[in-house]
């Protein structure tokens, strides 16, 4: 008799995990499958509750009290569940109860850390408060957890510090997630206003680390409104680049780390490639199309000055440095590139030349042909 108890009971006990397992696997994709296998399952019927309610709110509607009691009211079944107090959490907010509205969210997250809609309301909840560190915590927090979210939560961490807020707290959150950090700053970067904010939430740049993009967005965007000298001081700090403004940086093309505006660009095109070698440039121009093979802004004062370069190989006028005013788009003057020692003279003008781009160009020819040079022994300065 026990034995057959035995066989009874564990029979009985197989189909209830089965039960169990059945709902538990239906209820995320197929809930009314889940309602018929098990109708008083407290999941199913905090799922029904859901429903209710959302289909109340498309509808521009209150939910029922039947809709709230069904949820609320499977909580004694299913301890563990969030979804009462997601409800409770909704309907304080929407009524003012902004204490009891936080308690009920931060339940939600003690249950389910990585519940978004509680994080989303905490954010919002510590921020509004004067709770800026848990504020931006919550933000970190939800960077974390959804994809692709530094990009709306890096500029809303950007508009927080904008209002004066004290980057050191900032830095302090962000000192935890690099990636939302780098959102931040590039989210910063873009505004020429922001380089103080940049520079004290950056801090002291890594030695031997590559340099992030968004130090050339800020360096830019603060040429682009005539800041030119501070520009360079903001990109060669960030940069770690320990050289005087003004002349030509990186004459050798060694540093392949720093970025532009005031190192060079080398753009990767279809019409040619220019690759930095020992000592010198390397340059295959296949012809087909006008392009810019290399480039670097300057910050020469007014006067005279003198490009000099030894060139191996047989450019054919096909390539040559042109320096331009980048305010006036002005041009100074070209200097075609021939095998052998090749040197030119440009003058910097007094007005409205603050800053000046360096462009190794090739222009296309009647016949076009693949044509290759190297550019060494670099130089440019002052004539007399």
């Amino acid at each position: 008799m026990r034995r057959a108890l035995v066989g009874v009971g564990a029979v009985l006990l197989g189909a209830a995990v089965l039960r169990v397992g059945l709902t538990d696997a239906l209820l995320p994709n197929h809930p009314q499958a889940a309602a018929a296998v098990w109708p008083g399952h407290p999941q199913v019927r905090i799922q029904q509750g859901l429903t209710k309610i959302g289909e109340a709110a498309a509808k521009g509607q209150a939910p029922s009290a039947d809709a709230i009691a069904e949820v609320g009211g499977s909580l004694a079944a299913a301890p563990l569940a969030t979804a009462p107090f997601l409800v409770a959490g909704t309907q304080a907010v929407a009524s003012g109860r902004a204490a009891a509205a936080e308690h009920d969210f931060a339940e939600v997250r003690r249950r389910d850390p990585r519940n978004v809609a509680a994080r989303y309301f905490l954010a919002q909840h510590y921020l509004s408060g004067g709770r800026d560190l848990d504020g931006l915590r919550e933000l970190a927090a939800l960077a974390r957890l959804l994809p692709n979210a530094d990009a709306l939560i890096g500029p809303a961490i950007s508009a927080y510090l904008r209002q004066g807020h004290d980057p050191a707290r900032v830095r302090s959150v962000l000192a935890s997630d690099p990636a939302l950090k780098e959102q931040v700053l590039a989210t910063l970067a873009a505004n020429a206003d922001n380089a103080k904010l940049v520079l004290a939430l950056a801090g002291t740049p890594a030695p031997n680390r590559p340099v992030p993009g968004w130090v050339q967005t800020l360096a830019q965007a603060m040429i682009d409104k005539e800041q030119a000298a501070a520009a360079y001081t903001v990109w060669s700090g960030l940069s770690g680049v320990r050289a005087p403004a003004g002349g030509l940086y990186n004459a050798g093309f060694a540093d392949k780390r720093s970025p532009p505006p005031f190192n060079w660009s080398i753009p990767t095109s279809d019409a040619g490639l220019a690759e930095p070698g020992s000592g010198g440039l390397n340059i295959v121009y296949y012809g087909r199309s006008d392009a810019t093979l290399a480039s670097q802004h300057l910050l020469l004062s007014p006067g005279r000055y003198r490009l000099a370069m030894s060139v191996d190989g047989n450019p054919q006028g096909a390539l040559s440095w042109t320096l331009t005013c980048v305010a006036s788009k002005a041009v100074l003057g070209s200097l075609p590139l021939r095998s052998g020692p090749v040197a030119g003279s440009f003058v910097v003008p007094a007005q409205n030349c603050p800053v000046q781009r360096l462009e190794l160009v090739g222009r296309m020819q009647d016949s076009s042909q693949t044509l290759s040079a190297t550019v060494s022994r670099l130089q440019l300065g002052r004539e007399g």
